[in-house]
């Protein structure tokens, strides 16, 4: 057997998806961790932007994937990604996500990413993100996902926050639309 073979027999497995069912952010809620190396950094000791990038494109897929109960989800948008601060060689970088609004197809996953010096305990805030994820089905199309229920108010509040953002989001994106077919 290839060892290709495994995954995708797997990842074709018969789940009976229901997507009717909601999901509170705790479902899907992860944290992926990993101590950083020579590999991942400069001459300096400073952790590579690209590392940190990829680091959080896994680790919020992770979540995506918990969510739609899909394995095929892909990027669509990276919306935010802003670095605080830098994590360095023997750093240990850890990267919480959770699911924070669902559109039909989409899920926009919060990141946040925290560098820890393991010999003085020191926990420093490096990078948030905000990244969108779309499902696909076995043809690459988008697929519809469970909705999001809030389990509490901390969660409603979360989802809420989301919601206004992204409606913000898109009324910016509406006026630069508009402004853009203006200069035409």
């Amino acid at each position: 057997m290839h060892p290709f073979d495994n995954i995708v027999i797997r990842n074709n497995a018969d789940l009976q998806r229901d997507i009717t069912q909601g999901r509170n952010i705790a479902h899907s809620r992860s944290i992926t961790t990993r101590m950083m190396g020579l590999i991942d950094a400069n001459g300096q000791g400073n952790v590579h932007g690209g590392v940190i990038m990829h680091m959080v494109d896994e680790a919020a897929a992770i979540v995506a994937i918990k969510h739609s109960q899909c394995s095929r989800v892909v990027t669509a948008r990276v919306e935010t990604f802003d670095f605080l601060a830098p994590a360095f060689i023997g750093d240990v970088v850890s990267i919480p996500c959770e699911i924070q609004y669902v559109g039909r197809t989409s899920m926009e996953i919060g990141v946040k990413v925290l560098a820890e010096n393991p010999r003085t305990g020191e926990i420093r805030h490096v990078a948030s993100s905000k990244v969108i994820y779309v499902a696909l089905d076995e043809n690459g199309k988008p697929m519809p996902v469970p909705p999001l229920v809030p389990a509490n108010e901390e969660e409603q509040k979360i989802i809420e926050r989301a919601r206004n953002h992204r409606l913000y989001r898109q009324r910016i994106n509406e006026e630069l639309k508009q402004a853009e077919e203006g200069q035409e």
